[in-house]
C-alpha cells in the first residue's frame, strides 16, 4: 500500500511540474511527502486549506477549479497552480473546491527546505508565482472593460479541456474523441464575487454570450456547468468586440 501511494505521488508531482525542468531529487522528494485530495461527481464545497497564518500544507491544484478567500477577496483559480506561505508569517487564503478536482499538498516546512536544497524547485515555482500574478492582474486587476468583456475572460481562463468520445451510431465502436472546453464547479454568484460584479449582472452576460453563439445552451441535466462553443467568439468578446 505504500508503495502504490509513493507511485501516485510521483505522477501527480510529475504531471503537475511537467512544464518545468525539476531535478530527480526535488520529484522524489516532494512524492515522498506528498497526500492526494480528489473528489469527483459533486459539487459540494470542499475545505483544502484553512487559510490564516497557523502552520499550513502548501497546497498544489492539478486540475478543477478552485475558490480561494483572503482578505475579504473571493478569486476564481483553475488547474495547475499553487498555495505556499513562503514565510511562517505569511498569510495562507481559504481554499474550497468548486466541483471535481485533484490536488495534492505538502507540508510547508519541507517545502521550505527542499527549496533551499534543490534550485530547480525553487526556479519552477519562482515561474509559476510569476504566472499566477499575471493571471491575478487579467483578470481581477482594476479595469475598466464592460461586465460582459470581463466574465468573457474569467470563462476564458476557468476552461479546461476535456475529451469526449464518439460512438458510431451502426457499430457502437468509438470512432473519434470530441474536445470540449467546459467550466465546471463555479455558481453564478461565485463569478459575481470574484469579478465585484452583481450576479444579475453575470447572468445578463452569460445570456448575451449563449445568444452570440460563444457559450453552448445551458445543460438541464449539470448544473454549474457551462461549454465554450466557439473559442475565438469568446476570445474576441474578452478583448471587447461587440458581438
Amino acid at each position: 500500500m505504500a508503495e502504490r501511494r509513493s507511485i501516485v505521488g510521483r505522477r501527480a508531482v510529475e504531471r503537475f511540474f511537467s512544464p518545468y525542468d525539476i531535478s530527480d531529487f526535488g520529484l522524489e522528494a516532494l512524492a515522498s511527502m506528498c497526500r492526494i485530495h480528489t473528489r469527483s461527481g459533486s459539487h459540494d464545497r470542499t475545505l483544502l486549506a484553512p487559510g490564516g497564518t497557523k502552520r499550513a500544507r502548501a497546497v498544489f491544484v492539478q486540475w478543477g477549479c478552485i475558490q480561494t478567500n483572503a482578505h475579504g477577496f473571493t478569486r476564481l483559480w483553475k488547474g495547475r497552480i499553487f498555495f505556499f506561505r513562503s514565510t511562517g508569517r505569511s498569510y495562507m487564503p481559504e481554499i474550497y473546491s468548486r466541483g471535481n478536482f485533484r490536488a495534492f499538498s505538502v507540508p510547508e516546512s519541507f517545502l521550505r527546505e527542499i527549496v533551499q536544497r534543490d534550485a530547480s524547485i525553487g526556479a519552477a515555482l519562482l515561474q509559476l508565482s510569476l504566472k499566477q500574478q499575471q493571471i491575478a492582474d487579467d483578470i481581477y486587476g482594476v479595469r475598466a472593460d464592460p461586465p460582459l468583456a470581463r466574465v468573457a475572460t474569467l470563462l476564458e481562463y476557468l476552461a479546461q479541456e476535456r475529451s469526449t468520445p464518439v460512438w458510431d451510431v451502426d457499430t457502437g465502436a468509438v470512432v473519434a474523441q470530441r474536445t470540449r472546453h467546459v467550466i465546471d464547479g463555479p455558481t453564478q454568484t461565485d463569478m459575481a464575487e470574484a469579478l465585484g460584479l452583481g450576479r444579475a449582472t453575470v447572468e445578463k452576460a452569460l445570456a448575451e454570450l449563449r445568444k452570440a453563439g460563444a457559450l453552448a445552451a445551458p445543460d438541464r441535466r449539470r448544473n454549474r456547468y457551462y461549454e465554450i462553443a466557439d473559442t475565438d467568439l469568446i476570445r474576441l468578446i474578452s478583448m471587447g468586440m461587440d458581438p
